[in-house]
């Protein structure tokens, strides 16, 4: 069985991104509307969520897997991986800046890492598992929330300066 897990345009509106929820197949499917043509980028398997860099650069897969990649859609190649800690993510945002990427995974951490880069940069830990993130649009906060229906905001987000 396969359903769509995730539809998403760029910010600039050229991109369209869909990703299916298939265990064996992790595929993302890429559609230039610019260009009128599909492109595959290929990750280990389950996507649970996509994400785009606020400049239309950046395309983040999250899935079953302790791997987040991280596609650079103009050269339409895979320029990072960030290695969790052995839990799937459920999420990944990218901070307005472009200086952070956040992950979540279901036992209820949130990760923070330098891009690029891909070093870990701390990490918080709600006690329910996570579901989603995003940061607030100055980049100061990052919103959160839980598998359990809470909503919660860390102001601490750390600063890579």
């Amino acid at each position: 069985d396969s359903y769509f897990e995730s539809l998403k345009f760029s910010p600039d509106g050229r991109y369209l991104a869909i990703s299916r929820y298939k265990e064996r197949d992790g595929n993302v499917r890429l559609y230039n509307l610019d260009e009128e043509r599909w492109l595959t980028f290929n990750y280990p398997k389950g996507v649970q969520e996509l994400a785009w860099s606020g400049n239309s650069q950046f395309l983040a897969v999250a899935g079953l897997t302790d791997i987040v990649q991280i596609y650079d859609v103009s050269s339409e190649m895979l320029t990072q991986t960030l290695v969790g800690n052995g839990n799937w993510h459920t999420s990944v945002a990218f901070s307005p800046d472009l200086k952070r990427i956040a992950t979540a995974s279901p036992v209820g951490e949130i990760r923070f890492w330098r891009f690029p880069g891909g070093e870990s940069a701390g990490k918080m830990a709600p006690e329910k598992g996570v579901r989603r993130v995003r940061f607030s649009s100055d980049g100061n906060s990052l919103f959160w929330a839980s598998m359990g229906g809470e909503v919660g905001v860390w102001d601490a987000v750390p600063d890579l300066d």
